[in-house]
């Protein structure tokens, strides 16, 4: 099932944990995660207002260690943003991102879950 309006706000080069659980979109019931690669992906957004994905200024998978699958058999995924990701983001006053997570299995994949990310300058961290 699609997580949809997975807004959140951050200052720039704070740390930040976001916990999702995916589930199944017919019955609600958790998600395997077992031997799924999770993907988290943040991209500006065009004049337009839509996405531009094929330029995410943020690209976290769980082969990585920002990315951990919590509990594989409930479905629990947490991303930790850390401060050189967000550092440089809000340069410009506040700014919105879309955000989005993906599983990716064999050569299906499936977005779970999407959002903004609204990132807020930091004085102390500019």
């Amino acid at each position: 099932m699609v997580q949809e309006n997975q807004d959140f706000v951050l200052y720039a080069g704070n740390i930040k944990t976001l916990e999702f659980t995916i589930t199944v979109e017919e019955t609600a019931a958790p998600f395997d995660l077992t031997g799924i690669l999770v993907k988290f992906s943040v991209a500006p957004f065009d004049e337009n207002g839509t996405p531009v994905v094929a330029e995410p200024v943020i690209d976290l998978s769980s082969s990585g260690p920002q990315v951990t699958v919590v509990n594989a058999l409930a479905g629990r995924v947490d991303v930790d943003l850390v401060e050189a990701d967000t550092l440089a983001l809000a340069e410009a006053g506040d700014t919105n991102y879309y955000i989005e997570l993906e599983t990716f299995s064999g050569t299906d994949s499936v977005v779970v879950a999407v959002g903004t990310m609204t990132v807020k300058p930091n004085v102390v961290n500019a």
